[in-house]
């Protein structure tokens, strides 16, 4: 699936803030084998999507979605990305979280560029 998500806030001037977004492709929860689902992951860097929003045709929003990752979700991704020999991207307030897991499971994986 394609869809956009935020990249940067960028700051003009004291006043004015500019979200920039960037498109990006994602792994859906619809129906389908694993297989299917990362079958364009193997050697990408992967982001982790934490809210997609759906607009009308007039440009309001209609819906937010918030994903959060319980500490087995987080483990599973970790495993998906060693499966595919991607590298995961995820920002600093969060790669402790998943670092530790590779660690502790002994998942050998690649975050943030560096291989664990």
């Amino acid at each position: 699936m394609l869809g956009w998500k935020c990249n940067k806030n960028i700051q003009v001037n004291a006043e004015i803030h500019l979200t920039k977004y960037c498109i990006s492709s994602w792994m859906d929860e619809s129906g389908g084998s694993q297989q299917q689902k990362e079958k364009y992951m193997s050697l990408q860097d992967i982001d982790l999507i934490r809210y997609v929003f759906a607009f009308d045709k007039n440009s309001d929003l209609i819906r937010k979605k918030e994903y959060k990752y319980s500490i087995q979700d987080k483990e599973d991704i970790l495993r998906i990305i060693e499966r595919n020999k991607a590298n995961l991207l995820v920002d600093s307030n969060n790669d402790r979280f998943y670092i530790g897991i590779a660690k502790d499971k002994a998942i050998h994986c690649k975050i943030n560029g560096v291989q664990y």
